[in-house]
């Protein structure tokens, strides 16, 4: 059991944080799924004639966990499986600001690398920055 936050100061909210096998699985099926993505897009701008190149999959990672966390209640589809979701400190579903937020620390996290070190931490940093926690549903 995790104390996420003191609300109203006179009570605590209490959620089960996820698991870290959860988290990887959470990862292992969110990164398959940007995988699929991208492999989708690189097809149609070849087969339009258009030129491929990193700005769209920057643009398709950012849009995946961007509308997965925000307009599907904290949750991708790795979330989903794993039957986890992201919330905000207070228990509250994620805000736009902190969807973003959360989206853009994932991103910078991920391509520099530094993500793979926090994974087999206690903690995850885009959690830790955002103010957010990922926990059982």
């Amino acid at each position: 059991m995790a104390i996420l936050d003191e609300p109203l100061k006179s009570e605590k909210i209490f959620f089960e944080s996820a698991s870290k096998s959860a988290r990887a699985i959470n990862w292992l099926i969110d990164s398959t799924v940007c995988i699929a993505l991208l492999a989708l897009s690189w097809f149609f701008c070849d087969l339009l004639g258009y030129r491929y190149d990193g700005f769209w999959g920057v643009c398709i990672y950012l849009a995946y966990y961007f509308i997965g966390e925000y307009k599907l209640e904290g949750k991708t589809l790795g979330k989903y499986f794993t039957k986890t979701h992201a919330v905000e400190l207070n228990g509250e579903p994620l805000s736009m600001n902190t969807a973003v937020i959360r989206t853009l620390l994932r991103a910078a996290l991920f391509w520099s690398m530094f993500l793979i070190w926090i994974m087999f931490q206690d903690i995850c940093m885009h959690d830790t920055w955002s103010k957010t926690a990922v926990v059982k549903d």
